[in-house]
């Protein structure tokens, strides 16, 4: 978690930006912030995880995690 936080600092990503719109963004930015998002994903709930792993697409988070993944 401080990864993601420390390179948030240096890139303020947005991870539906990234999502969505297949944005690149440098190595050492995403993979801390998206470990930490799948961490709390996890933490959140797994079985909507697992879900989510199936297909892993932002409309499908939609639909496993309502509007929720916005937050």
């Amino acid at each position: 978690m401080e990864a993601a936080k420390e390179a948030y600092l240096k890139d303020p990503v947005n991870i539906k930006e990234i999502w969505q719109n297949n944005r690149r963004a440098e190595e050492s930015i995403i993979y801390p912030i998206a470990g930490a998002f799948i961490e709390y994903l996890i933490q959140y709930d797994k079985e909507k995880f697992l879900q989510l792993t199936e297909d892993q697409t932002y409309e499908n988070a939609v639909k496993i995690y309502d509007r929720k993944i916005d937050n």
